[in-house]
């Protein structure tokens, strides 16, 4: 009879290691079931102990020990993948189980016995210095010609590559670029395979004598392969590397520990790195691996254009602002007539993303959460009976109700729009051009991969095709057009984030980098040097004075951000509950505030932030604090938003 210590797979960022019977001995690593909570569940042995060796603690111990159900034939995930784990959970103060639960495809975990793994028999080295970790900071062309080198010499050395990707359409993307020569030694993972394709693709991987390059989104990294030879992780700014539930994780500082684990080197690209990537370069945490491009450089025509010089001349002055300038509109009737495409991007969807009263200046807003509602015109074709008129959503909650209402404060009807969002946009656009030639991009429009890979590809098929599309459209318009004109971001300046002007920019970069021969910028607030430096591509200048304001504001890359989110129906309990936690966690600063959505439903919100030296932190006393937080606290450690 034998005692086995098991990590269970669970969500909960709270239960660390359980103990079971087995009466046959179970090798550490094993995959096993185990009844938890009148469930089965999978878990991971950690240790297994002869019960005659350990009969005095079973007599002293005050709960029943239960027995495994079951155990895996072979081991399932390598010591790197599992060492990578252990310190990806205490980094972001959960446990092993949980992070494996977030890492590893459920379609793995459901079916084990499915899926090959290799022992070689051998270890990974331990290098005695850490392995070097390299960025890559140019455009997209230039930087998937270094990837295609950087595979090309892995595979002379027979050493395989493991290339992360935010999204599924990015794995189609890079193998496009990447798998030329080498199909037959390439193999793409992401969630919409089938569990069958899953597995056949894994076991081949273990199967193949030669080396291999997987393109795959971060869960893939469980695959066991020995021979990696380096971990590129593409798209590196992508906001998709976070898990955004519990537990709150980041694949990239994962991929960070996992390449240490193996001994191998690791590589961040993008377009525009994130500022936090670039501070570590400059504290030689990084080398760069080419020369750096500070200046994004396109061949397009660029223009910003002042939209309140727009507003001036137009006579009746008690019209409101012109969604399209004059410039945009004449070349969208060039672009028409010489058969050019044009991509049109709005950040906001609906018709207008704030409605404010004209008489008490209160924003309209959703009855269950209390996020700003948009403003949605009538679809006429929808089986939504609340949507066969004007109608506000919340994209927070997704509540729909009927816009014909008054101010809840003042009783008003002057309910003002403010903003334009995408639908507004199309209609300005259908004056102009023929309503078959105009595509829609958002998540309203495209609910899945394929509806938006179809918009698109109807789009691109279209010989005077215009495409309107949000930040979304970015992902799936992989070729460059004619013609970009970007109508709005200037609304996304309002959201209290210490990102966002390293997000707008993002945007702006990647929808210079679309365009062919113009690229238009509409901007009410023409004044912001970030518009100049997206249209000159300068982004030496961006990130030193990013850093300046983040440094003078104490955010990240400078300190580690620590964010703990409760939520309580009773607003004074709740408050109640922040100020204890904030007594727990002293000596550490903590300091809490209602949340940016400050109600969900019948809930208030409300957070706390920490910040934190990083070379102090993890620091064992505060992550076991954070572990052992009551379930009605959320932790996010290293976040990137404090709202």
């Amino acid at each position: 009879m034998y005692l086995i210590s098991v990590t269970p797979f669970t969500k909960s960022i709270r239960l660390g290691s359980l103990t079971y019977f087995s009466s046959s001995e179970v090798k550490p690593g094993n995959i096993v079931s185990i009844p938890l909570r009148k469930q089965i569940v999978k878990g991971l042995a950690t240790q297994c102990q002869k019960v005659s060796d350990v009969k005095q603690e079973i007599k002293e111990s005050d709960f029943e020990i239960k027995k495994v159900k079951g155990v895996s034939k072979n081991p399932l995930l390598s010591e790197a993948f599992i060492n990578a784990c252990d310190q990806t959970a205490n980094f972001f103060a959960t446990n092993s189980g949980a992070v494996i639960n977030s890492l590893v495809p459920k379609t793995v975990l459901d079916n084990i016995s499915k899926f090959q793994y290799k022992d070689n028999g051998t270890s990974i080295p331990k290098n005695i210095t850490e392995p070097a970790k390299y960025i890559i900071q140019t455009p997209d062309e230039e930087r998937y010609s270094d990837y295609k080198s950087l595979v090309r010499s892995q595979f002379a050395k027979n050493k395989s590559v493991f290339f992360c990707v935010p999204t599924i359409e990015d794995t189609l993307y890079a193998e496009n670029y990447l798998s030329k020569g080498i199909e037959k030694n390439t193999f793409i993972f992401n969630s919409k395979l089938t569990p069958k394709k899953i597995a056949e693709k894994w076991n081949e991987v273990m199967d193949s004598k030669k080396p291999v390059l997987i393109i795959a989104t971060a869960g893939f990294m469980s695959i066991p392969i020995n021979d990696i030879g380096i971990i590129i992780v593409e798209r590196e700014n992508s906001a998709a590397y976070k898990t955004f539930r519990q537990p709150n994780l980041d694949m990239r500082k994962f991929a960070e520990f996992y390449a240490k684990e193996l001994g191998v080197s690791l590589i961040f690209g993008d377009l525009l790195l994130r500022a936090e990537t670039l501070w570590r370069y400059d504290q030689q945490e990084f080398i760069e691996h080419t020369p750096i491009k500070f200046r994004s450089l396109n061949v397009s025509q660029s223009k910003i254009i002042d939209m309140k010089l727009e507003r001036d001349s137009i006579k009746d002055q008690k019209k409101e602002m012109p969604l399209l300038s004059e410039q945009a509109i004449d070349l969208i009737k060039k672009s028409h007539k010489n058969n050019d495409k044009t991509f049109i991007m709005s950040s906001r969807k609906g018709l207008y993303p704030l409605i404010v009263c004209g008489d008490c200046s209160q924003t309209v807003k959703c009855s269950q959460c209390d996020a700003p509602v948009v403003l949605y015109n009538k679809k006429k074709n929808s089986n939504d009976p609340r949507e066969k008129e004007n109608f506000f959503k919340c994209h927070h909650c997704g509540e729909i109700r009927s816009a014909g209402e008054a101010c809840t404060r003042c009783n008003s009807w002057k309910l003002n729009m403010l903003g334009y969002g995408i639908e507004n946009v199309k209609n300005k656009v259908t004056e102009i051009v023929p309503e078959e030639n105009i595509f829609v991009l958002d998540k309203d429009h495209a609910s899945t991969h394929k509806k938006a890979r179809d918009i698109v590809s109807k789009f691109l098929e279209n010989p005077s095709g215009v495409l309107i599309g949000t930040e979304m459209a970015l992902l799936y318009l992989k070729e460059e057009v004619e013609n970009v004109i970007i109508v709005s971001v200037g609304s996304m300046f309002s959201i209290p984030d210490f990102q966002i002007k390293e997000r707008v920019l993002n945007i702006l970069l990647r929808s210079r980098a679309k365009s062919l021969n113009n690229f238009y910028i509409q901007t009410r607030n023409i004044e912001n040097p970030l518009f100049a430096e997206a249209q000159n591509g300068n982004l030496a200048e961006f990130y030193r004075e990013e850093f300046i304001e983040r440094k003078k504001f104490n955010y990240p890359p400078f300190k580690i951000l620590i964010k703990i989110t409760g939520e309580h129906a009773d607003k004074e309990k709740l408050e109640r509950d922040f100020e204890a936690l904030k007594l727990f966690l002293s000596p550490e600063i903590f300091n809490y505030y209602p949340g940016f959505t400050k109600k969900i439903k019948t809930k208030f919100i409300m957070h706390g932030i920490m910040r934190l030296d990083r070379d102090k932190y993890p620091e064992k006393i505060l992550v076991e604090k954070l572990r052992n937080l009551p379930h009605q606290f959320r932790v996010e450690v290293d976040a990137q938003s404090i709202i």
